[in-house]
């Protein structure tokens, strides 16, 4: 039956055919065609009559190669959208040739097949094509043109299309545009039944070209919210089928549709699905839109390829594989290399790989270009976006070369704290005698004492001798480990020309020298319990209990958080049982006898005092109006610390409101005349005036109350008079009914006296601190003292002479310091720095004993970050490898277990005398507010002026202050009893340590392990080391070698390249990342930088095992990039930032690789310089 059907081929029909039958139509030589209603009442009659069935051939083939369900067949058989085709049949009655795939004689012209319906969007048939089930054809339009019948054509002169529309469905928000009339009805099937029933499909059988008059019709007649193209595989390869596509894009972009084309990866090769495949297969989630502009950009990609391989230079080797042949000096000439570099882009958009042929050796493109010369490549970075982003990244890790080089003087110390270089005034230098047995001076002899040198085993006859020759005040500064403490502690009262001896330290209770222990009486402290709690060598001792804590220890006195509570108003208690606390105490009979659990302080303290030998607190000694010290003598262990020469009170808003409420009541005139001091006050501690960063010191405070009143003293008498706490109504709770609690027998005075905790609650919320008057005295200057204001507070600093006069009142005085001076010791006593004599015992320069100084760490305070933390970790680890009983002393909010602190254990404890290394971190400088007010308050001057604040001789005070502690701290070690041992101390700080005269080795912390340098170093060391691998592997830069070395293949590079181009500053974050882990999250909020950590940290467990895992760098790699796409740019950084720096090199290696190879023999020569020294 050859001639009988119309071969639906290719768009040579569409376009040649079509014009033919148009000429012949409009000439008379065909017949009329029937109208779209006409046809379908025709084809309408053919279905009901002859055409009635889907054979079980053709049905079994939907089911098993269509993946029709047999519902889906039979509802389609009955829709008459698919029936079976039986050429040769008889058409009805009334059924001509006027009809397409009728012949003249009334018979079923085609093929054999699966007829398909052409329907518009009413559901009209307007023609049919066959599915042949064949090779060739596959497909064929019912046609009688050859018989003298008619064509397929539409009226209009356009073919049909398969317009399928859900019979339950108005309108359809979607059409889908696809090839093909089985294909358009399978993908609407597969569409429908997931439920989506409101999506039309559009099918051509004309090789994507969709008839202009009809497509527009039948979108007129749907309404489409939206219209999608479905290309099939391979549809930007086929230059036919690219323009199809293009033109019918255009017609619906005229007539203003929204417009989507699906990508699923089959534009650019044959190898994917189809749409009805696609969607058979359950895959729909993998089609992605993408606008028309990306899918014609994509053509015209495609496009230019195939203009390309017509020049010569490209050449397809394989099916996705071009190959570039370069002219010959092509290198030199910037037009040559901008083509190939535009054919180099066109190829890998198009989805091809680019290898380039030169000099016999196959290379990456960018490799090619890297051999140009520079200025080829810097102006080809001016036209191609790709290159421009490499040209920039090589300049980029060029800059940071050299900012992370190592400049002169790297390795050294960071700039220090240095002391300060007395010019202001010249000090006398006291003369230095050397001790001979009874040529003493004696006092009263020199203007200036000289220093007293004597020799080991001399102390005790030098202490003799001075006393016999009248010195009250000797100061021995002895260096540490000199045996001070035990010297003083085997001496007899006798033997120094008195009847008792004291030894003053601030840890009385717990005191580390064995004599001092053994045969000084401790004179204990009235307490409520004490806690034990063991020394980092693990010796234990008692302390104080902190909030919370239960005590260990029974008290010796119930009532101690009374006089507690008075204290801390600046009430001050004598101690004889005369005090209302003790006499209306009902155990007081049973104190003054004997101990039991609460009671007994009385009888403790007398039995001590009984004593020739006694060690206590300077604070629990008894006081010069209730004890004789003229007989006694005393030692004043670590003097500058023990004595207490200031005290603090300080002052909150409601102290303020407290004394405003009394001074109101009593006396209101007074408090008119104060309002503005009141007013001024309360400004500052509220925060109304906003608080400098450090507060207001004594100078600041004074300018702001400004000039004193005029009655100053009157105003001060006052206060003294209604501010004065009555305790006596406060303890003597039956004086109302005329006798006196403490004339009442213990059975009445317990019966009748309030618990210790209700007096105990009175006091702190009925009585007022005691600070107004001291207050209005050093304004006034009628004592020295010292203002500060911070954090809501009024500091007030007052002279404490308990001490003082303490000292004055004894025989004599021997003061165990050996980092105080004269100068300082003079004011801390009250004194004149004249009436000290200094001595000190002869030392050798510990040769056993090396002082290392850790610099490159900064000051490492007590308000380091969390970097520097970090930084110290490494040291201490280190440390802890090289020396294994190292001991460490820190601040003590960082302090581990094992620990010493400052301030607490570094000077006066004997817990580090017997290991072998002691490593220290950070400068030990005092709160420099605390330095001020004592400074102020106890410097002999009329009272300092702001300028002699800032001046040397208060920065000469701090110096001291900080040297002192480190000083002594170096004592720790008792290097001149262990002569035969050899030491180590290390001072991880920067800190001018010339002070110490003995030789200090200087090391950079990041060269005892590069986790203890700083960013810059650990960037460096990045840098160089990932640069210093590839230069190990091998100088020659080759293609075996960055596969060897990085361990990514020639492929994986142009991989790489290819998803990276037009993005490359994910390649920069990475690296940045990298290079400055720590400086990562520096604009971000402390809380934010914390949020971020914790939400890490349940990735950070396997992030180090998980990248050691990896054996070759291109996994590596993967994984990298893998988590900084998965990962939010921060927590990306944090992961980074917990792999080890080995590791984070690595790392660097890998993106260094992906470079072009010409550029890493550059890399190799910016750094080898470095290593290689």
């Amino acid at each position: 039956m050859g001639g009988l059907f119309v071969k639906d081929d290719s768009s040579h029909y569409s376009q040649e055919k079509k014009l033919e039958f148009r000429q012949q139509h409009h000439s008379g030589k065909v017949k009329q065609w029937l109208s779209v209603e006409k046809r379908n009442k025709l084809f309408g009659l053919l279905l009901q009559t002859t055409v009635t069935t889907l054979s079980t051939q053709h049905a079994l083939h939907l089911q098993e190669n269509r993946q029709l369900s047999t519902d889906e067949i039979h509802w389609l058989e009955t829709l008459g959208w698919l029936r079976s085709w039986e050429p040769g049949l008889y058409a009805p009655l009334g059924i001509t040739s006027d009809l397409p795939g009728i012949s003249p004689f009334g018979k079923l012209l085609g093929r054999e097949g699966i007829a398909i319906a052409a329907l518009d969007p009413d559901f009209q048939i307007t023609g049919f094509q066959i599915a042949t089930l064949r090779t060739n054809p596959k497909y064929i339009w019912l046609s009688g043109m050859n018989q003298g019948g008619t064509g397929p054509q539409l009226p209009n002169g356009e073919l049909p299309l398969f317009c399928w529309k859900h019979p339950d469905t108005k309108r359809a928000r979607v059409v889908i545009l696809c090839e093909g009339a089985l294909k358009s009805l399978l993908t609407a099937i597969f569409l429908w039944r997931s439920g989506q029933t409101d999506i039309a499909v559009i099918g051509t059988a004309g090789a994507a070209h969709y008839g202009e008059k009809t497509l527009k019709d039948y979108l007129k007649r749907l309404r489409p919210k939206e219209i999608r193209l479905m290309p099939d595989a391979g549809a930007s390869l086929n230059p036919h089928i690219a323009k199809a596509n293009e033109q019918t894009l255009q017609q619906c972009r005229s007539q203003k549709y929204h417009l989507a084309v699906g990508d699923w990866g089959q534009l650019e090769t044959k190898e994917h699905l189809d749409i009805d495949e696609l969607l058979a297969a359950g895959r729909q989630n993998e089609i992605k839109l993408i606008t028309t502009a990306a899918y014609l950009n994509r053509c015209h990609i495609h496009h230019q390829i195939r203009k390309l391989l017509k020049i010569g230079s490209f050449h397809r080797v394989e099916d996705k594989l071009i190959e570039l042949r370069p002219a010959l000096d092509s290198t030199e000439n910037l037009d040559l290399i901008r083509q190939y570099a535009r054919g180099v882009e066109y190829c890998r958009k198009g989805g091809y790989q680019v290898g380039v042929t030169w000099n016999n050796d196959t290379l990456q493109p960018e490799d090619f270009f890297a051999l140009c010369p520079e200025a080829i490549q810097k102006a080809l970075a001016g036209v191609d976006r790709e290159w421009a982003m490499l040209y920039k990244l090589k300049l980029w890790f060029r800059r940071m070369v050299e900012r992370y080089r190592p400049k002169n003087g790297f390795g050294k110390q960071n700039p220090i704290h240095r002391s300060i270089n007395h010019t202001e005034h010249e000090k006398i230098t006291p003369a230095t005698i050397e001790y001979k047995l009874g040529k003493l001076p004696r006092w009263g002899d020199f203007e200036h004492p000289p220093n007293i040198i004597f020799k080991k085993g001399q102390r005790l006859q030098v202490y003799k001798e001075a006393i016999a020759a009248g010195w009250k005040h000797i100061l021995d500064k002895s260096p540490t480990g000199t045996s001070k403490s035990y010297d003083a502690g085997i001496v007899q009262p006798e033997t120094l020309g008195v009847e008792k001896l004291w030894y003053f330290t601030t840890h009385a209770r717990n005191v580390t020298t064995e004599t001092i222990e053994r045969n000084y009486k401790y004179l204990d402290v009235r307490n409520s319990g004490m806690v034990w709690d063991s020394t980092p060598n693990g010796k234990q001792y008692l302390r104080w209990p902190k909030n919370g804590e239960l005590a260990d220890t029974p008290g010796n006195c119930h009532r101690t958080s009374i006089f507690t509570a008075l204290r801390n108003k600046n009430i001050s208690i004598q101690e004889g049982t005369e005090n209302p606390v003790c006499s209306t105490c009902h155990l007081l009979e049973a104190c003054r006898s004997l101990t039991g659990a609460g009671f007994g302080h009385r009888f403790l303290r007398r039995e001590a005092l009984k004593c020739d030998h006694i060690r206590a607190h300077p604070d629990s000694a008894p006081g010069t109006d209730n004890f004789d010290w003229s007989n006694s003598g005393v030692f004043w262990d670590e003097a500058m610390r023990t004595v207490q020469p200031i005290t603090a009170i300080a002052a909150s808003l409601k102290d303020l409101n407290q004394v405003i409420a009394q001074i109101t009541v009593y006396y209101p005139q007074i408090n008119t005349q104060l309002q503005p001091v009141w007013m001024l006050l309360r400004q500052c501690l509220t925060g109304e005036i906003k608080q400098p960063l450090y507060g207001w010191n004594d100078t600041a405070v004074r300018e702001m109350l400004g000039e004193l009143p005029d009655n100053l003293d009157e105003i001060i008498a006052v206060a003294t008079e209604i501010l004065h706490p009555n305790l006596e109504h406060l303890f003597n709770t039956t004086g109302e009914y005329g006798a006196n609690l403490n004339d009442l027998p213990k059975t009445l005075r317990k019966r009748f006296g309030e618990k210790s905790f209700e007096i105990t609650q009175k006091i702190q919320q009925d009585i007022p601190l005691d600070w107004v008057v001291p207050f209005l005295q050093i304004w006034g200057r009628k004592i020295p003292g010292n203002f500060r204001i911070e954090q809501g507070q009024l500091l007030i600093s007052i002279r404490n002479e308990r001490h003082t006069s303490i000292a004055q009142a004894a025989a004599w005085n021997v003061y165990l310091d050996a980092t105080a001076s004269p100068e300082y010791l003079a004011w801390w006593m009250g004194i004149n720095s004249e009436e000290i004599l200094t001595i000190e015992q002869e030392v050798s320069v510990n040769r056993n004993l090396k002082i290392i100084q850790i610099t490159g760490l900064g000051q490492v305070s007590k308000n380091r970050t969390d970097y520097c933390q970090s930084r110290v970790n490494a040291l201490r680890a280190e440390l802890s490898v090289k020396h294994p009983d190292i001991k460490f002393i820190d601040f003590v909010k960082f302090c581990q277990e094992g620990d010493g602190g400052w301030f607490r254990d570094s000077r006066g404890s004997n817990d580090f005398k017997d290991v072998s290394a002691l490593a220290t971190f950070g400068i030990p400088y005092q709160n420099i507010g605390s330095l001020e007010a004592l400074y102020l308050t106890l410097h002999n001057s009329d009272y300092i002026s702001k300028s002699t604040i800032g001046s040397q001789e208060f920065n000469s005070f701090i110096d001291w202050s900080t040297q002192a502690e480190i000083r002594q701290c170096i004592g720790r070690l008792r290097a001149d009893n262990r002569t035969k041992e050899q030491l180590y101390f290390y001072f991880c700080a920067d800190y001018d340590l010339s002070f110490i005269n003995q030789e200090i080795e200087i090391i950079n912390a990041a060269s005892i392990t590069i986790e203890a340098g700083s960013k810059d170093e650990k960037s460096w060391w990045k840098i160089k080391q990932s640069v210093k691998e590839l230069w190990e592997k091998g100088q020659k830069i080759t293609q075996s070698t960055v596969e060897a070395v990085s361990g990514i293949s020639q492929g994986y590079i142009s991989k790489l390249a290819s998803e990276f181009g037009g993005c490359w500053k994910k390649w920069l974050k990475i690296f940045l990342s990298l290079l400055d882990t720590y400086n990562s999250t520096r604009n971000n909020s402390e809380r934010e930088s914390h949020s971020l950590e914790d939400n890490t940290n349940s990735i950070k467990i396997y992030v180090n095992s998980s990248f050691i895992d990896y054996q070759s760098n291109d996994d590596l790699s993967s994984e990298v990039y893998s988590d900084h796409q998965n990962f939010a740019q921060q927590p990306c950084q944090l992961i980074l930032k917990t792999t080890t720096l080995k590791m984070q090199a690595r790392i660097i290696t890998v993106l260094l690789s992906v470079l072009p190879k010409p550029w890493h023999q550059d890399f190799l020569l910016d750094v080898m310089d470095n290593f290689k020294n």
